[in-house]
């Protein structure tokens, strides 16, 4: 993955496939992910963390829609386009005229 170590003082959003891999490699992903930034200079949205607890998906999707209103930056990760929840995502990122990068 690129690394965008330059980026600091913003809030990321992190999209990726999540329901159809299991959780040690969604898990892997989001991990990888969150190291392509300065975690000690940026703010960091995980949607596996935010979401922990919740089980409904429609209300994880309005929460992570809701997230990324406050967020500065939607980073999509590669496997972004397989998923229907990034998808949304993404529109709504784009929507909201947030920055969006491609990990």
């Amino acid at each position: 993955m690129k690394q965008f170590k330059e980026i600091t003082g913003k809030k990321i959003f992190l999209s990726g496939g999540v329901s159809y891999l299991s959780q040690e490699l969604v898990n892997q992903h989001f991990r990888f992910a969150k190291n392509c930034f300065d975690a000690n200079f940026n703010e960091i949205i995980i949607p596996t963390e935010l979401c922990k607890d919740m089980a409904d998906e429609a209300e994880i999707m309005f929460k992570c829609l809701r997230e990324i209103l406050t967020c500065d930056i939607v980073a999509m990760l590669p496997n972004w386009c397989y998923s229907d929840g990034s998808k949304i995502e993404f529109s709504w990122a784009k929507k909201f005229d947030k920055e969006i990068i491609y990990l």
